[in-house]
């Protein structure tokens, strides 16, 4: 799903699927729910190239589109019935290698809520092994921003993809999905939370940190988003050190 966000295509059948539930829809009205769900799912990534607000849009448009989907399904509205797994359904549209047996595999026993991180940066999740990796070397090592000659991420191709095309950030919302802009938060504030956005995104000391941090892909992970993510920071003054999801190290 490299294309399309999934705040606005998962997001979209979750959000119906709860309200479903909510209804108390049976078996039938919640496959049309779904069915309906799915057929409006969109957006796509494009809003990152100039900044645009739209990422905000996804997660309202989800939940608007969700909601409408499982209400109309209560009043006997249809929907596709394989709108997941059908030869032009989500799967089919979104992916050119779906395996629709997954759909149905550990339903009962394994539960994705248990499998969901907490986002300890108000930022892309796939800076977060980098920022981590980086916090400790510098609370470890005692260094400043000023001590780093260079930081290397090293990352999987999925972070490459979203976070490769923001090189210089022009928003406090395009600068969350720019690793050098992260790192160097972490650096010079000690935190990449909200406040450190929107107070420091467009300063001149993490604009000149941001130039000395680059992505390296590594074929370790090869996965477009790892179950244990890790990034590697080096400092001329520390050892490389690994950070991984959930704050792990």
């Amino acid at each position: 799903m490299r294309a399309s966000s999934e705040s606005s295509t998962a997001g979209t059948l979750a959000a119906a699927a709860a309200v479903g539930r909510l209804l108390r829809l049976d078996a039938a009205q919640m496959t049309h729910a779904l069915g309906s769900a799915g057929t409006t799912t969109a957006g796509l990534w494009e809003f990152l190239r100039d900044a645009a607000d739209s990422k905000q849009l996804h997660t309202a448009q989800a939940a608007c589109n969700g909601l409408l989907a499982a209400y109309l399904a209560a009043e006997g509205f249809t929907g596709a019935q394989r709108i997941l797994e059908g030869p032009q359904g989500l799967a089919a549209g979104m992916s050119t290698d779906a395996e629709p047996s997954r759909l149905t595999d550990g339903l009962g026993c394994r539960w994705a809520l248990a499998e969901t991180s907490f986002k300890f940066r108000a930022s892309c999740r796939h800076t977060h092994p980098a920022a981590d990796a980086l916090q400790r070397l510098i609370r470890e090592e005692g260094l400043t921003a000023g001590d780093t000659e260079a930081v290397t991420a090293r990352v999987h191709q999925g972070a490459i993809d979203v976070l490769g095309p923001v090189v210089a950030p022009h928003t406090v919302h395009q600068s969350k999905f720019s690793m050098g802009t992260v790192l160097g938060l972490i650096a010079l504030h000690g935190r990449a939370g909200l406040t450190e956005f929107d107070r420091h995104f467009a300063d001149a000391d993490l604009a000149a940190f941001r130039q000395r941090v680059r992505m390296e892909r590594t074929r370790r992970w090869t996965a477009p988003t790892p179950r244990a993510g890790s990034a590697r920071s080096r400092s001329p003054l520390a050892a490389p050190v690994v950070g991984r999801w959930l704050g792990r190290v």
